[in-house]
């Protein structure tokens, strides 16, 4: 039976978001329920999010999803009845949240963002987390230039301008992740 994967889906969550990255958003959402895999999001108090755009979509279509929730399990957020499972990891902000989330992922696909996407893409580098870019979606997916965020050369920056691809590359490199965790070293 093949794995079962929590995917993350990253980005902008303010006025600032692209007609190409909402549809991105929409589209990933039905790929990932498609797949069967967990959709991970941060839910938020605003407008709704690109990551909460694409939770819509994937429990619209059978999917399973897992917000990871800024407080403790009493905050109101819009996109509430698209959530499978919810999880608080009682951080009031400043990025908590984002480590918790990045954290609980497989692999993310980031669609434009700001600052919290910036955490959240930092936090998975560090731990390995495959990361995929979707092109042209503006955010941190556009200012980011270079094929790794450091000189240790933790994850390679996968670009591309499609969700399958972004999908079927996270499922190929979720392979690689695991038998890094066994040996320690880069494969």
């Amino acid at each position: 039976m093949k794995k079962r994967l929590q995917i993350g889906i990253i980005g902008s969550a303010g006025l600032d978001k692209t007609d190409i990255a909402e549809k991105f958003a929409y589209e990933a959402g039905k790929k990932l329920a498609e797949r069967g895999h967990v959709l991970v999001f941060g839910p938020e108090l605003q407008p709704p999010s690109l990551s909460t755009l694409a939770a819509k979509t994937a429990f619209e279509n059978g999917g399973t999803t897992l917000a990871v929730a800024l407080g403790r399990g009493k905050t109101k957020f819009v996109g509430m009845e698209y959530v499978s499972v919810w999880t608080y990891p009682d951080y009031a902000g400043g990025g908590g949240r984002e480590v918790a989330l990045a954290n609980s992922c497989d692999g993310v696909i980031v669609i434009g963002g700001g600052v919290g996407t910036l955490m959240e893409i930092a936090v998975s580098y560090t731990n390995l987390v495959p990361i995929v870019l979707l092109d042209k979606t503006g955010g941190w997916v556009d200012k980011l230039t270079e094929d790794y965020l450091d000189s240790r050369k933790k994850v390679k920056l996968f670009r591309c301008s499609n969700i399958e691809d972004a999908v079927t590359y996270i499922e190929s490199e979720s392979i690689k992740r695991n038998l890094r965790e066994l040996t320690n070293k880069v494969v």
